[in-house]
């Protein structure tokens, strides 16, 4: 999966879709009729990803607690397995802005599409949404 950078502060959660549907962000905007100056809800991130035949699984783990992606349980749970996962992320000294974050899993790293400055350690999201994403297979039957 590659790495989409957020263009505007509101479009992590395009970002995602766009990583897992590899796709651009102008793509999304016209779906979306938008230009990435207002919020993203996680219900059109699911519209978008349907459109290229992807869609979350029927659940989602939620957890109230900070979820270590180093923990070898979570990493060998969703190995190989695509995730948009939601996070509260408690930003560096002088960043003003808190609060929800989305990030791609791809089954072997967390990619997040804003993320300037560098971690060497990803315990610091603390994760509390993780939805699992397939793709639709077209199958085609010989009568």
């Amino acid at each position: 999966m590659k790495r989409i950078k957020q263009p505007t502060r509101f479009t992590c959660i395009a970002s995602v879709a766009c990583m897992i549907t590899n796709t651009k962000i102008q793509d999304w905007y016209s779906f979306h009729n938008c230009d990435g100056d207002k919020s993203c809800h996680i219900e059109d991130l699911f519209r978008y990803i349907a459109h290229y035949d992807y869609f979350s699984m029927p659940f989602f783990i939620e957890n109230n607690e900070s979820i270590n992606f180093n923990d070898i349980t979570f990493s060998e749970k969703f190995k190989n397995i695509t995730c948009v996962v939601i996070v509260s992320i408690d930003r560096p000294k002088g960043e003003e802005w808190k609060g929800d974050h989305c990030l791609a899993w791809d089954g072997k790293r967390l990619i997040d599409p804003e993320c300037p400055w560098k971690f060497t350690e990803l315990d610091h999201y603390k994760i509390y949404r993780v939805w699992p994403i397939a793709k639709f297979k077209k199958v085609v039957y010989d009568r």
